[in-house]
């Protein structure tokens, strides 16, 4: 039982999960109270009853994202998929100029938003932000003046 795929099986009053082993996993599991867990070392299956039941399948589905759980009428679902990472935006995006503006309009657009970004203008709680804006702004500008 080398390759065991993350299972969740839900039935009324408990869950049993099946999972190749995770150190982290079992903790979480051996946290509820022995009264409410058990550990079948022949197949190697945890078994928790509620009240704890829920929060060790919330928890399972943290640490294996892409597990099966089956309800008690024998239904399949999967958790959703984590939401996709944000691109980054195009450096004419960042500056908010045309890709076919000129060198002229560029230059404007990217003195403008220095000015708003710029940390040292900004209150204190937004200088971070700000930082990490100024950072895209100028990645943006060399992009496309050609690292002037």
């Amino acid at each position: 039982m080398a390759n065991v795929y993350p299972t969740a099986t839900q039935r009324l009053g408990f869950t049993r999960f099946a999972f190749p082993f995770n150190g982290a996993m079992v903790e979480d599991i051996k946290a509820v109270p022995v009264a409410y867990r058990d550990y079948d070392p022949a197949t190697r299956i945890w078994t928790v009853s509620a009240p704890y039941a829920d929060r060790v399948l919330d928890l399972f589905l943290r640490r294996f994202p892409g597990a099966d759980v089956i309800d008690d009428k024998g239904a399949r679902y999967s958790a959703p998929p984590p939401p996709p990472k944000p691109q980054p935006a195009s450096p004419h995006a960042t500056l908010y100029v045309l890709p076919n503006a000129p060198r002229e309009v560029i230059e404007a657009s990217y003195r403008a938003l220095v000015k708003k970004f710029h940390p040292d203008r900004l209150p204190e709680p937004e200088r971070a932000r700000g930082n990490e804006v100024l950072a895209r702004i100028n990645v943006a500008f060399a992009q496309l003046t050609g690292g002037r």
